[in-house]
């Protein structure tokens, strides 16, 4: 039999220590998954707040990640008869052309995002000398190193002249003269 006067206070004192060990880990937890969730929101605002200054302003759309020569492109479209993805190179001797114009267009915003759930029907591909890539989906642009599947980076662009504009240049180049297009996009109906 145990006779130490103290048994029952170093109990409860055990007790009060472990509960309070336990609350603390479950607070630590708790405070590294919000910052582990909300860390993308934080790099797309900083990717925002960088395209404020005036270096960042200057970026075109094929220079936003690297400012490589592009040396190949293709789009890519979802064929709804396969249920695939489908993948068309545009001749070299039109890639040039196709950088000019998708240069001309006006970037509005990075960051953000819209409704996302049609990404990745259609878009574009173009690759850079370095090996290095990126692809567009008319919203999201990813960035991709040489002979990895996995994109490195990621940004939601805007252009001033609008969604359209960006589709209506990549369907230029189209080998087939496919129209390629946010699938879900219905254009507005003209008064009769």
């Amino acid at each position: 039999m145990n006779n130490d006067p103290n048994r029952t206070l170093k109990i409860v004192l055990i007790t009060i220590a472990s509960v309070f060990g336990g609350l603390l880990a479950i607070i630590g937890l708790g405070i590294l998954m919000i910052v582990m969730l909300f860390r993308g929101g934080v790099n797309a605002l900083h990717e925002y707040n960088e395209w404020q200054d005036e270096e960042a302003r200057a970026k075109t759309f094929t220079t936003y990640y690297e400012d490589g020569e592009i040396v190949s492109a293709a789009y890519f479209y979802h064929d709804t008869d396969s249920n695939e993805v489908v993948w068309v190179d545009i001749p070299e001797d039109r890639v040039e052309d196709l950088v000019t114009d998708l240069d001309s267009l006006n970037i509005d915003r990075v960051g953000g995002m819209k409704d996302y759930f049609y990404g990745w029907k259609d878009g574009i591909e173009l690759t850079y000398e370095s090996g290095n890539s990126i692809r567009f989906d008319g919203e999201q642009i990813r960035y991709y190193r040489a002979g990895s599947s996995d994109f490195a980076q990621q940004i939601y662009m805007y252009f001033e002249e609008g969604d359209e504009a960006f589709w209506e240049i990549v369907s230029e180049y189209t080998v087939d003269g496919r129209e390629l297009h946010n699938p879900f996009w219905t254009p507005p109906v003209e008064d009769t």
